[in-house]
């Protein structure tokens, strides 16, 4: 390269180079307007695309650095509309966004963009692909102004062969000469080409050993060389970890080994990382004799070794050897092998530091997406920038959909405030605090949120927002709540059973110890005066079996109870309603003899749900009230009890009933059924207290009710309602 050529590719890093940078993020052109201003290019600066369009267009800039998501107008529609117009479609356009598809990069090439670089940026990765492709611009634009003027040239000896053709005997020379020209421009513009494809593939290509070995073919033809050697080695393991070799030569060539190209001129190149020529045939006092011996022995031609390292990381070497026969290299072709190997150094530490970046990238999504907890990130608009999947499940929609959504849209309304609170100005953890979410459907989430305060070069740039769903717990705590209301409730209740099994038995054994006395008193003869003891006998025993049954009745009340508590669900099935009513009838048939009770049964029953031997206890305790308080013993009228059934109720339930013909019940009286035991020590119903309270429970536990109507001197009819089956 001449050194007026070099001088002109240095000056692309002044401020006479102006980069247009087009993004709608104030904070990205901050940045990237800091990151080419520092490096000596002047920046033009728009959030606007076509404002910048407009711009382009009267001052055309040397680069342009271009986001892809952009309001009214996108990236690749501002590329494509740049290379549609005369005037800009030669300026390169780096593409700089967060999309990191394949979709996306293809579209970002296929509209215009020669680069492509993803965010996170890194200052290092965007200058050099800003250097080399103003760099490679200029080129292209002396590669054209060449161009212009050889065909300035071609036209001029066109011109003169013309006027030659006149003049007959110098029409051959002439020709020779015109044919000589258009071989030189030819072998020109075959490098030039050559030289393009190289450029074009370091810039584009991702796939490092593609790329390496494309240059290793391409530099072998373009010097020309017998064989090239690309290598990447590793100083610290001594070792080579890959190899990439090119030209016709390479096929018979056995490559030598790291501690041969020690040995050798690679070996001083790589230690002083400076570019060495060797000539043939002439021995080279910084190769050692071994192996200026091999180099002898493979009839080597000249020799070119060049150094890959960028920013004083060695990465590797390239050396071309070239063919017997051929004139030895000059330094015009050690310093084209050198461009071409600084910017093959520059795609590789690109290639590195992409690997890594991805890498690193990778290893901190991996925390971030696997964690349970939702991560949320805040910018300084209170808008949310970040969410791991883990905050999907907690509004009801992909993290995706909530960046760019301000915080509070999926905040319970009355905790915003509470949020708003606790967000930090400062470095620091804030206390962990209890606030809730609404999803999609209006769903209220509890969560415990923990809050950190983002900065970057001590400027507070967000908010780091980590979020637990305590929904479990908090029906944890809500059932355990709802645990000790009903421990709480049926301690009570068991008291106030207690009481009232105490108070109902007593009577009952009050009177079997009376009865046992005058028994006792009678047997002995202590009553010899009494007339007719054996009917005083009889009576005070009837009396006895009387209590004792009562008794009887209170304990199978109370056993009973204990499987209606013992149960939290049961299974219902469609039962027998005859059957059941048989049996109560059957075990109750010496209460409607002794009471000369008429009952009047129903002829079919309808199914329902429930439990049998539960609904069987239920007919039993109607059914004996109606006998013992039926009927007007005074007035000679005996107790006359229907059992029927109500098969339409309006809500899917059948109503089941017992109507006797006593006298009736008052409203306050009525009040009183059913009452739930923990009141049954402080609110008596005559004759009805206990076994209507375990009726009441039995239909609460099957879903159905209970109830009672009733009209003075008529009568009493008491219900009980379960689902149709």
């Amino acid at each position: 390269m001449a050194e007026s050529d070099r001088d002109e590719l240095d000056g692309a890093q002044g401020a006479s180079r102006t980069i247009l940078i087009v993004d709608d993020s104030p904070m990205s052109l901050r940045l990237l307007t800091h990151m080419v201003t520092l490096h000596g290019y002047g920046a033009q600066a728009m959030v606007n695309a076509r404002d910048a369009l407009t711009y382009a267009f009267s001052s055309p800039p040397d680069l342009v650095l271009l986001d892809i998501m952009m309001p009214e107008m996108n990236g690749f529609e501002f590329a494509e509309r740049l290379k549609a117009d005369e005037r800009t479609r030669d300026i390169p356009i780096i593409f700089i966004s967060a999309l990191n598809d394949e979709t996306s990069k293809v579209k970002a090439f296929t509209s215009g963009g020669v680069d492509y670089v993803s965010k996170p940026l890194h200052v290092n990765e965007v200058i050099a692909r800003v250097e080399t492709h103003i760099r490679l611009r200029e080129a292209t634009q002396r590669l054209q102004r060449q161009i212009v003027e050889r065909e300035r040239l071609i036209v001029e000896l066109d011109t003169v062969n013309a006027q030659l053709k006149e003049e007959i005997q110098e029409r051959e020379a002439a020709q020779a000469a015109r044919e000589a020209s258009l071989q030189l421009l030819r072998r020109v513009l075959a490098k030039t080409e050559t030289l393009y494809r190289i450029t074009r593939s370091l810039i584009t290509s991702e796939d490092v050993p593609d790329m390496l070995q494309m240059v290793s073919d391409s530099v072998a033809q373009l010097l020309p060389a017998d064989r090239v050697l690309t290598v990447t080695l590793d100083p610290d393991a001594s070792t080579i970890t890959s190899r990439y070799v090119g030209g016709a030569g390479a096929a018979e060539w056995a490559i030598p080994s790291y501690d041969e190209l020690m040995e050798g001129l690679v070996g001083w190149s790589v230690a002083r990382l400076q570019p060495v020529i060797s000539l043939k045939g002439q021995p080279d006092p910084r190769e050692s004799v071994l192996a200026r011996e091999r180099r002898v022995a493979a009839q080597c031609g000249s020799v070119l070794v060049v150094p890959l390292y960028f920013q004083g990381r060695l990465m590797g070497a390239m050396m071309a050897v070239g063919h017997s026969d051929a004139p030895d290299y000059d330094e015009q072709d050690l310093a084209q092998f050198n461009a071409i190997a600084g910017q093959a150094s520059i795609a590789l530490a690109n290639a590195f530091l992409a690997d890594k970046t991805a890498r690193l990238k990778e290893f901190n999504e991996g925390i971030v997406q696997g964690v349970a907890e939702a991560i949320l990130v805040i910018g300084t608009d209170q808008c949310i920038t970040f969410a791991n999947p883990a905050a999907a499940p907690m509004v009801g929609c992909h993290s995706d959909e909530l960046i760019g959504q301000h915080y509070t849209a999926f905040l319970a309304p009355d905790q915003i405030d509470s949020l708003h609170n606790h967000l930090p100005s400062t470095d620091g953890v804030a206390e962990r605090f209890e606030t809730a979410l609404i999803d999609k459907v209006g769903r209220r989430v509890p969560v415990l949120a923990s809050v950190r305060a983002l900065s970057r070069e001590r400027q507070r740039v967000g908010s780091l927002v980590a979020l637990t769903d305590i929904t479990e717990i908090k029906q944890a705590e809500e059932q355990l709540r709802r645990y000790a209301g009903d421990l709480e409730h049926q301690n009570a209740e068991l008291a106030a059973f207690a009481h009232t099994v105490a108070h109902d038995l007593r009577n009952p054994l009050t009177g079997v110890m009376a009865y046992a006395d005058l028994l006792e008193m009678i047997l002995s003869g202590r009553m010899n005066g009494i007339a007719r003891p054996e009917e005083k006998l009889r009576e005070y025993a009837s009396s006895l079996k009387a209590s004792g049954m009562k008794m009887n009745n209170i304990i199978d009340e109370l056993l009973l109870l204990a499987s209606v508590r013992e149960v939290d669900e049961v299974e219902v099935h469609g039962i027998d309603m005859a059957r059941l009513v048989h049996e109560a009838q059957t075990r109750l048939d010496y209460l409607i003899a002794e009471h000369h009770a008429e009952v009047h049964v129903a002829l079919a029953w309808p199914q329902a749900l429930g439990y049998g031997p539960w609904i069987e206890e239920v007919w039993v305790n109607y059914l004996s009230n109606a006998v013992k308080y039926g009927g007007r013993p005074d007035e000679g009228i005996p107790p006359i009890i229907h059992l029927g059934f109500d098969a339409e109720t309006g809500n899917g339930h059948i109503r089941y009933w017992v109507q006797d013909n006593g006298t009736g019940l008052t409203p306050a009286q009525m009040s009183q059924l059913f009452t739930p035991f923990e009141r049954l020590r402080n609110v008596r119903a005559e004759g009805h207290g206990l076994g209507l309270s375990i009726v009441r429970r039995i239909l609460e536990k099957l879903g159905g009710k209970v109830g009672v109507t009733s009209e003075l001197g008529i009568g009493s009819r008491f219900y009980f309602e379960l689902p149709r089956a």
